[in-house]
């Protein structure tokens, strides 16, 4: 096996089935490492994993090709996709995804000899500060990821910066090495420390908090709050984001009532996103144009996506 001489990822003569490996890993943890791979010229990012012995986790991991990556082939799911799902030697599994936005902006020429993924950790590594627009956007993005998983009764169990990434222009949660059915799930301490509720991950409360913890770090970035316990820092009383904003206590209250120890006083998923929704600007367009030839243009543009504008028809 041949590696390369810098850090970043290039060919070896490693192979999983028809996936050239490339080294070093991009990523990954205590569960595996997720390494780039190519496979008749198409780059993909491959997660290769020891086989585990719960067939709930396998059950989890097929629910979730065969009923939400298939629904859309986009982002708009707030999920990666896994695009295939296989054994290897009969000790490991491994699973393929899109590979996440590069580092310095989509990928748009094949791949670059120098990739780096857009994972969040990475952005706030390299940005420093968010905005509270920023912060709303990738919050709303995300709970839309996770009320997907959630209506399909599947528990991620391992919300983080880490494995949360930028495709396709927007934020997915990505890295479904703990993903879990909410039946068959258990409350355990899974998953990486100071994301784990104190109730277990095994369940969907468990989403919400390490999700809220995550968006917690968002919001803090760069700022004397993000040193020491974020969770401590931010529900301080009288204690303000470092955003001169008047939906600043909003975002904050909202953080901290999802990120709550106590689950029955943390906040639901629908309820945590309706209040991150309300927080986004609404956008006026001013629309030169007869109504009565372009009456439901409104009704095209949110079929397209635009939910959040508000038409002012002029004469």
């Amino acid at each position: 096996m041949t590696h390369a001489s810098s850090s970043f990822p290039a060919p070896t003569e490693k192979r999983v089935d028809s996936y050239q490996i490339y080294e070093p890993p991009i990523g990954g943890g205590a569960n595996g490492q997720v390494y780039v791979a190519a496979n008749h010229g198409s780059h993909v990012a491959l997660k290769l994993v020891k086989r585990r012995a719960a067939e709930a986790e396998r059950r989890a991991v097929t629910r979730y090709c065969e009923e939400l990556y298939k629904v859309r082939g986009a982002s708009d799911l707030g999920l990666l996709p896994i695009l295939h799902y296989g054994a290897y030697q009969g000790q490991l599994d491994y699973y393929t995804m899109p590979l996440a936005d590069e580092l310095r902006g989509p990928l748009t020429n094949g791949f670059p000899t120098d990739y780096r993924p857009r994972t969040l950790a990475a952005h706030l590594a390299e940005k420093k500060r968010a905005t509270i627009d920023e912060v709303i956007r990738i919050a709303d993005e995300l709970l839309v990821g996770l009320g997907q998983l959630h209506r399909k009764e599947l528990v991620h169990c391992d919300i983080k910066p880490e494995n949360v990434v930028c495709w396709q222009g927007k934020w997915c949660l990505g890295d479904f090495g703990l993903l879990q059915e909410r039946t068959a799930a258990t409350s355990t301490a899974i998953g990486t420390d100071g994301y784990i509720a104190p109730e277990g991950t095994g369940d969907y409360g468990g989403d919400v908090f390490a999700l809220a913890i995550t968006l917690m770090k968002v919001a803090v970035s760069g700022s004397r709050l993000a040193t020491g316990n974020i969770i401590a820092n931010v529900s301080k009383p009288g204690e303000t984001l470092p955003f001169d904003d008047p939906r600043s206590e909003a975002l904050r209250e909202a953080l901290v009532k999802a990120a709550d120890r106590n689950q029955d006083r943390r906040l639901q998923l629908p309820e945590f996103h309706a209040r991150i929704a309300r927080l986004r600007r609404r956008q006026t367009v001013r629309l030169l144009v007869d109504p009565d030839r372009f009456g439901d243009l409104a009704d095209v543009m949110r079929s397209h996506g635009f939910t959040d504008v508000e038409i002012e028809y002029v004469q």
